[in-house]
């Protein structure tokens, strides 16, 4: 679809499991600019500045240079993609202890992102700040490999989950992720209506959990 709209050439990562798109025109460069000049939010934006300055050289066109956009984060679909990239979503169910089963379920997203960027060494606290306040959730963070510490936003309360659902509604999401989303959703709607207690509530949770993220076989 990508491909489609601004061209460049598909290539397949066998090795990491991914696609690249690559662009290199200059026809293609300056549809990415049309397209996306003036919404970026993270420190990417330095490096996105530096291309456009490039074209502009070359070409010897004018193509205005913009800052990180600070416009409603939720007025627009900048974080359905960013979600899209970096976002996941899951059902929780609890396990039996102690031979009772704890009834309870629950449903969360959570987004994680480094806590610089890589090559200005910008920070991506406000960006994740943003989302967390637009959210309603406190901003924390997560140790991965090594003990790299990265920004987590771990979203699962009821009114949390109404401000996803809402805004998804608006701007869904592209990836297989909407998939994820899906299952997340109908889990949601369960928990909202007080059926994740019963026990079709839970086996339906589990029936869906079991078919998310890497367990998922159905692509549509």
């Amino acid at each position: 679809m990508l491909q489609l709209i601004i061209g460049g050439t598909i290539r397949n990562k066998a090795a990491e499991n991914a696609y690249v798109l690559t662009i290199t025109s200059i026809n293609g460069l300056l549809a990415i600019i049309n397209l996306i000049n003036g919404k970026l939010r993270t420190p990417k934006v330095a490096q996105f500045n530096k291309m456009v300055r490039w074209i502009n050289t070359d070409s010897k066109l004018d193509i205005p240079i913009y800052g990180a956009d600070d416009s409603d984060i939720l007025g627009n679909a900048w974080l359905s993609g960013f979600i899209d990239a970096d976002g996941s979503f899951d059902i929780r169910l609890s396990l039996i202890t102690n031979g009772a089963a704890k009834n309870r379920v629950s449903a969360r997203m959570r987004l994680e992102q480094r806590m610089t960027d890589p090559v200005t060494n910008e920070p991506y606290f406000d960006v994740m700040n943003l989302i967390a306040t637009a959210l309603g959730v406190t901003l924390s963070t997560s140790l991965h490999n090594q003990g790299v510490k990265y920004y987590l936003i771990g979203a699962t309360s009821a009114k949390t989950r109404a401000t996803i659902a809402s805004y998804f509604a608006q701007f869904p999401l592209f990836s297989s992720k909407l998939l994820n989303y899906q299952d997340w959703l109908v889990c949601h709607n369960m928990i909202v209506a007080g059926q994740h207690t019963t026990d079709f509530g839970r086996s339906e949770a589990m029936r869906l959990k079991l078919g998310m993220n890497s367990k998922r076989t159905y692509y549509n």
